[in-house]
């Protein structure tokens, strides 16, 4: 299962920081990518000598939290074509792998990130395709229909 697509500038792995306690979860990424890393002992010190510092993780692990949570709602009492809409519309919003905003993610991927089988996740993309939501050409993704998306029925 997918629980995040970091951006650019965005921070991971920091809660099992505050926890003392190591990373457990594993990151790919989707595209060339450079990562920095923090040692422990200097976030540590970051933390403690700048409140301001502090406050903006605080805030990082509060929306985290009620992010996880809605997350757990939506995979438990969404339906299938809602949990699909849901993924497509946190892909386009957060990650866009084409310069004119198409989604392209492996379809392996997409359904990691909606909570489905890859299989199903194939069959609910084909009725979208066929209710004119989306355009799928090469492997690329288009929403068609954003509103419609957003507004789908549970």
């Amino acid at each position: 299962m997918i629980i995040r697509i970091v951006n650019e500038g965005e921070f991971f792995g920091y809660t099992a920081m505050f926890e003392g306690s190591v990373y457990k979860e594993s990151a790919d990424a989707l595209e060339d990518s450079e990562i920095a890393t923090i040692p422990r002992n200097e976030f540590e010190e970051l933390l403690h000598c700048h409140s301001d510092v502090s406050r903006k993780f605080i805030k990082m692990l509060a929306s985290d939290i009620s992010e996880k949570e809605e997350q757990l709602l939506h995979i438990a009492y969404n339906s299938l074509r809602r949990k699909v809409a849901d993924a497509l519309l946190s892909v386009h919003k957060t990650y866009h792998t084409a310069p004119d905003g198409d989604i392209y993610l492996s379809r392996e991927n997409l359904a990691a990130l909606a909570g489905t089988a890859t299989e199903s996740l194939i069959r609910t993309l084909t009725s979208f395709k066929a209710e004119h939501l989306i355009d799928i050409r090469d492997g690329r993704i288009t929403i068609l229909n954003y509103p419609k998306l957003d507004r789908m029925v549970n």
